[in-house]
Formats: C-alpha cells, sequence, structure tokens
C-alpha cells in the first residue's frame, strides 16, 4: 500500500517573504512605475538635476515586434488580436 501526504504550497516563511515584498513595493518603491525609491523619485532636489535618462534596447522585444511588423505586411488582410505571440532565444 502506498500513502502520501499533501504538502502546502505556500508555507509561513514563503507568505511572510511575499508580505514583505508587497509591503516593500507600497511603502518604498514610487508607485508611478519608475522602479525607483519614493526618497528619490519624489523628491524636489531630484527634478531636471541629477538624473540622465538614457534608452536601453530590449532585443526580445525587438525581434517581437520586427517578426509582428513581417507577419503583418505578409498577411495584410490577416486579424491580429487573436494571435499569441512567443520569443524563444536560438542555440547557434
Amino acid at each position: 500500500m502506498v500513502s502520501s501526504s499533501l504538502e502546502v504550497e505556500w508555507d509561513d516563511t514563503e507568505r511572510a517573504w511575499m508580505l514583505a515584498l508587497e509591503e516593500y513595493r507600497r511603502d518604498v518603491l514610487c508607485p508611478c512605475g519608475c522602479g525607483w525609491p519614493k526618497e528619490i523619485a519624489q523628491d524636489p532636489m531630484t527634478e531636471f538635476k541629477r538624473q540622465v535618462a538614457a534608452p536601453v534596447r530590449c532585443h526580445i522585444r525587438t525581434g517581437l515586434s520586427q517578426a509582428q511588423e513581417a507577419y503583418r505586411k505578409a498577411n495584410p488582410e490577416g486579424e491580429m488580436s487573436g494571435l499569441l505571440w512567443g520569443v524563444t532565444v536560438r542555440q547557434d
């Protein structure tokens, strides 16, 4: 006879980590989504003085956009709204 016992997916430690993460996101990070702490992002001394903004390319998103544009050109009458797109990285 084989028996088994259920193991909870979220134990007390994992719940505590997730609660701490939520508290950090709520209390420390700026709610606009910039990813910076409130104390820097919302400090009037930061405005136009200390930050340097520069674009960084996401090569995954670039490849996805190029594939979608190529599909649109090849299928001008095709419907794009129902398509799910995924990206994999080739191991050449």
